[in-house]
């Protein structure tokens, strides 16, 4: 004898979340295969020399590992801001060329030494 199903019984629907790019997680691991992502790999920006501010702040799945030692070629050479908040950059590099730079961000990051300032 089968049982009819309850008028008011609660339905569950299951959700699953879409995967996300988390390999960032898994960052000194030991694996050999470190995931290495520099600002333009997670965001678009120009290079445009009326462009003064530069602000990328890391989300899930889109964190910054290496500034990249040519960075002041990619952006604006008149930048006088940049902005790189939460990300997982260990080292400040690629800074040297920024000469109009008044405001430099690194909130939230893994930078273990203070470098190439002056």
């Amino acid at each position: 004898e089968e049982n009819p199903p309850k008028e008011n019984a609660a339905r569950v629907k299951v959700v699953t979340p879409a995967g996300l790019p988390l390999d960032w997680t898994k960052m000194n691991d030991g694996s050999n295969n470190p995931s290495i992502r520099y600002p333009s790999d997670v965001i678009d920006y120009s290079n445009n020399p009326e462009e003064k501010d530069l602000e990328i702040l890391g989300t899930a799945g889109q964190k910054i590992t290496h500034m990249g030692k040519d960075l002041y070629r990619t952006c604006s050479p008149n930048l006088t801001h940049l902005v790189l908040r939460s990300h997982l950059i260990v080292k400040m590099e690629g800074l040297k060329g920024f000469d109009k730079l008044e405001l430099l961000e690194l909130y939230d990051n893994q930078i273990e030494y203070l470098e190439e300032l002056g």
